[in-house]
């Protein structure tokens, strides 16, 4: 119960005791009223609630939902708020209207051709919407981005410059560009065929590709110094580089810890720090991309792809296989439509 609701109980059963004439009313008498009254109380309080609740509930459409993606089209009449799913990276642009993002450094107000990367570091992130707003939310799971966009030094560069929630107003060309990918995405949700995610999927890919080239422009010309980064950040880069040196991937992450001269613990705690996700995760996610690479775009045979990958024999890679892919190589290329060895 807050202060305001202790002091006008107190006042009503101060009014009843005193009640005319003024006689004092016996407990019997008292208890059934300040039952009453208390339940009064949590009525008000919960239908104020449920109505607070109920204005701020958006009008939220669904476009496309599938293999770790989520594209939502968010629409409302009232002021409502906004928060974009945890964990993910999520794209969320206005297309009219206004929205004010509030983060654990202030705020900042999105206008039209505005768009912010929120991502799994953003825990914080809220967006609260005028009445009358429209705005789109692309939403990519962590495991799912790293198979559309290669993870290098300067997509870390973005990342780290965008972790906070940035806002990045896009130039009209820029602008025009996504609308033209929403309209081609448009149709291929209305028009769905054996190859609609794999399609669907690259050009979602080449969106991501193409607005953090924009938020990097942007992110350069709005600084007026070089970027400075961390000493983890730094450790990261140097890490996200050995993977991308070639083949096979290690998968021990004592293997780049000793590289690095840092502990395999330092380095996974560097790595949570900075990509929210320890060094195991990114290391599988790397070997993941490889998998299916070979899988979906060779004619190797399993044997082979195995081999070259460095894992020790075919039954250890399809172990391997089933945990990171949820199925078998043989179950995965039929999956594709590809022949299977």
């Amino acid at each position: 119960m807050n202060c305001d609701s202790a002091v006008h109980l107190v006042a009503d059963i101060f009014a009843f005791i005193h009640k005319d004439p003024p006689t004092l009313a016996a407990p019997s008498e008292i208890a059934p009223v300040l039952e009453q009254t208390i339940a009064d109380k949590r009525i008000d309080r919960d239908m104020t609630e449920t109505n607070e609740i109920n204005r701020k509930q958006p009008e939220t459409r669904v476009l496309y939902e599938a293999d770790g993606i989520c594209s939502t089209y968010i629409t409302t009449d009232t002021p409502a708020t906004f928060d974009p799913p945890s964990g993910e990276f999520s794209f969320v642009g206005c297309r009219n209207g206004q929205l004010r993002l509030s983060t654990g450094d202030g705020a900042d107000r999105l206008g039209r051709n505005d768009i912010v990367l929120a991502g799994p570091r953003n825990t914080a992130c809220r967006f609260e919407l005028d009445a009358g707003a429209e705005v789109f939310c692309l939403a990519i799971r962590t495991d799912t981005i790293g198979t559309m966009v290669r993870i290098d030094r300067k997509l870390m560069q973005v990342g780290l410059k965008l972790h906070a929630g940035r806002v990045i107003h896009l130039h009209n060309c820029d602008m025009q560009l996504m609308d033209a990918y929403g309209r081609i995405l448009d149709l291929k949700f209305g028009n769905r065929h054996h190859f609609s995610h794999e399609t669907i999927r690259n050009i979602i890919g080449a969106v991501v590709y193409d607005f953090l080239a924009a938020a990097l422009d942007c992110a350069g010309r709005s600084e007026t110094g070089p970027a400075l980064y961390s000493s983890a950040d730094k450790l990261f880069f140097r890490f996200v580089e050995m993977l991308n040196e070639g083949e096979p991937v290690s998968r021990k992450v004592g293997h780049y810890a000793d590289r690095l001269c840092i502990t395999p613990k330092y380095l996974s705690t560097v790595c949570h720090l900075v990509a929210g996700r320890t060094a195991t995760d990114i290391i599988n996610q790397k070997i993941r991309e490889q998998i299916r690479h070979y899988l979906e775009h060779t004619d190797q045979s399993i044997k082979d792809i195995a081999l070259r990958l460095d894992f020790p024999n075919i039954q250890f890679f399809g172990k391997y296989v089933r945990r990171q892919l949820g199925c078998s190589p043989k179950a995965y290329r039929a999956a594709m439509g590809r022949t299977a060895d």
